[in-house]
């Protein structure tokens, strides 16, 4: 697996080409600002890294527009926290403290 930091450097950048990333098992969709043939070799390098195993039964949304990451379990959601204080630096790290957080939390009940 690749190193949270390399994934983190790579979602820093990718808020200057994409609106939306949308990360759930089985999928990885990334809404860009304009669509380009760049763009396209972007979104296949960010599904051939696998994120959306990483994330498990969860759904991940990170909106760079609005600087929010949203997090569900199933059709609820589980946490929505602001990145934009901080900046993006760190966020895929960030997210994936937070399902640690939520995993713990689920297997306490």
């Amino acid at each position: 697996m690749i190193k949270k930091r390399y994934i983190d450097g790579l979602l820093d950048a990718l808020q200057y080409e994409a609106n939306k990333l949308f990360i759930k098992q089985g999928e990885v969709d990334i809404a860009f600002k304009k669509e380009t043939e760049e763009n396209k070799d972007i979104e296949n390098l960010i599904k051939r890294i696998e994120l959306d195993k990483q994330v498990g039964d969860y759904r991940v949304v990170i909106n760079y527009e609005l600087k929010i990451v949203e997090i569900f379990k199933g059709n609820k959601l589980a946490i929505m926290t602001n990145f934009g204080k901080y900046g993006v630096t760190g966020l895929w790290t960030m997210v994936l403290e937070e399902i640690e957080k939520l995993r713990g939390e689920q297997n306490e009940m």
